[in-house]
């Protein structure tokens, strides 16, 4: 292209240098040379590749973090259904509890007894999750520079957190129903 018919062209021109030393120090050599060989040419835009990546990719992290906020958001109802469900199903077993304790089990074994059945069905419901989780980091590990491997942390976060949830949610009422009466809870029906 010569320099009297450079505005002829609608395409933009992007030329690309490579460096053994520091690509900043070379911006303004670059500068002047294209200065000097085409006056006339505008430079819209001079930088390094680096911030090249980082401005190109920006679109692409602004999602990544509204994706991760998304699903730290979905955690408050999943914990809160979580809870509901798992408190539920405990209280509903409160008679269970009272015909237990009158056959003589002790509180302790039932507490654990409670809380280990709530921790399975938690698990179950974590490695269900976290298959579907693996599954959708491989999806989008295509379209961003990740691999789903660098999830893992997030993943073991999220298992401690609805673990938690879940030995809460297990742990109350069974206390309440361990220290009930059993002949109280066994007039009630």
């Amino acid at each position: 292209m010569t320099p009297s018919n450079w505005r002829d062209n609608r395409l933009p021109l992007s030329f690309l240098v490579r460096t053994r030393g520091s690509p900043a120090a070379l911006l303004a050599s670059a500068r002047e040379a294209v200065a000097d060989v085409l006056p006339e040419l505008p430079i819209a835009r001079l930088g390094t590749m680096e911030s090249e990546l980082a401005e190109a990719m920006s679109g692409s992290w602004t999602l990544v973090r509204l994706l991760g906020s998304l699903s730290l958001l979905a955690m408050l109802p999943t914990a809160v259904g979580l809870y509901g469900v798992v408190s539920n199903a405990v209280g509903r077993r409160r008679r269970e509890f009272g015909v237990r304790l009158a056959l003589g089990e002790d509180r302790s074994l039932l507490l654990a007894s409670v809380l280990g059945s709530c921790w399975r069905v938690t698990a179950g419901g974590i490695a269900i999750g976290a298959m579907g989780a693996y599954a959708l980091s491989r999806l989008l590990a295509n379209h961003f520079e990740s691999r789903p491997a660098d999830a893992v942390g997030n993943f073991l976060l999220m298992a401690a957190v609805l673990l938690a949830v879940a030995t809460a949610a297990g742990f109350l009422p069974a206390t309440r129903a361990s220290r009930v009466d059993p002949n109280a809870v066994l007039r009630e029906s």
